[in-house]
């Protein structure tokens, strides 16, 4: 017998890939949406009207095409769906994701080296967080980003050298938040960040990030895939903590940086791959 397909979880995973799509790509029109989701025109319409309904998305702009114009929909960035804890060596710094992908820097604290101390305060935050937004219902996840080896299936961080942090179960530690637990390591999580956002990592086959916090780390993407070893510590390049006037002194990222939003503001970078910017930096013209 052939198992039908139940009509409610059908509509759900279609409302889900046209948010995904959404949320990917930024904004488009129904008509988009039909093509490149294969969903029915006349689906995406009814959908797309009870997505507006829910407040998740909303009208931002208008396409004016030959003979028509075309209603533009993007995420709305009316309610916070997650909270990140961004774990570095000294300083935790504390952001609420939007629907639309956004984020924003809420809070900070000093990163405790007792576990139990770090804990009490990461609850603290998230009481107080939680507060602030009257959509807490709209939350779903908590997102730890960590400096360490983390086996994320398990929610386990399982190495911090420099936090002297070992075998820590983040999933049973924060269960009391009644939250969906996230953590990953810092370098893996800025890779998926970048595969999902940047065009250049989403179209390349291999790629390495290199992560400048409070450490160095790195992080390796294969055929869209973080790769992670044996022992999950696959692109660790090491644990070595340094301060910014080292960095200012031997990396000078300052200046770097520098170049960089030079480029940016340059109307031939605006439009170059990541590789043209690269040999834009590497060309004489750039003066580090």
């Amino acid at each position: 017998m052939t198992k039908k397909l139940n009509p409610v979880s059908m509509k759900k995973e279609n409302k889900r890939i046209i948010l995904r799509y959404l949320m990917e790509k930024g904004k488009a029109s129904r008509a988009e949406l039909s093509k490149e989701t294969g969903l029915a025109q006349s689906a995406v319409w009814r959908l797309i009207g009870e997505l507006e309904d829910n407040g998740l998305l909303e009208v931002v702009g208008i396409s004016a095409n030959i003979g028509r114009s075309s209603v533009i929909y993007g995420p709305t960035k009316s309610f916070v769906t997650s909270i990140i804890y961004n774990v570095e060596i000294a300083e935790t710094l504390v952001a609420v994701g939007y629907l639309d992908g956004s984020w924003e820097v809420v809070d900070s604290f000093d990163t405790q080296r007792d576990f139990e101390k770090f804990k009490n305060t990461v609850i603290n935050s998230f009481e107080k967080i939680t507060k602030e937004y009257p959509t807490r219902n709209h939350i779903s996840k908590v997102v730890f980003s960590l400096p360490g080896i983390v086996n994320y299936e398990k929610k386990t961080l399982m190495c911090a050298p420099n936090l002297n942090w070992r075998d820590i179960d983040f999933g049973k530690e924060f269960e009391e938040l009644g939250m969906e637990i996230f953590i990953e390591n810092d370098a893996n999580l800025s890779m998926l960040a970048e595969r999902f956002f940047s065009p250049d990592v989403k179209n390349s086959k291999v790629a390495f990030f290199l992560y400048f916090g409070e450490g160095i780390g790195g992080a390796i993407l294969v055929n869209g895939n973080i790769v992670r070893g044996r022992n999950s510590a696959a692109g660790e390049i090491g644990h070595v903590s340094f301060c910014q006037e080292e960095l200012e002194r031997y990396l000078s990222p300052m200046r770097l940086l520098g170049t960089f939003e030079y480029a940016i503001d340059n109307s031939y970078a605006k439009n170059s791959t990541l590789q043209q910017k690269f040999n834009y930096l590497k060309s004489d013209s750039v003066n580090l």
